[in-house]
């Protein structure tokens, strides 16, 4: 599990976790300064974590999982 903390739990986040192809194999919204991703069902592999907020602003990070 990945725990997500927001410096502005004013903000609503999109989440979007992406494979390595490019398909989305998750996504949700986030209306709390906190969030856990959970693995779940997904493959062991790397993933791109794609976080971004009602600005426009986003950030992409590079997730593994075992």
């Amino acid at each position: 599990q990945i725990n997500l903390v927001f410096s502005n739990s004013m903000d609503k986040h999109t989440i979007q976790l992406t494979d390595l192809s490019g398909r989305v194999v998750k996504s949700d919204v986030a209306t709390q300064a906190t969030y856990m991703l959970e693995k779940g069902s997904l493959n062991a592999g790397v993933y791109f974590l794609k976080v971004s907020n009602n600005y426009g602003e986003a950030s992409i990070q590079k997730i593994i999982f075992n």
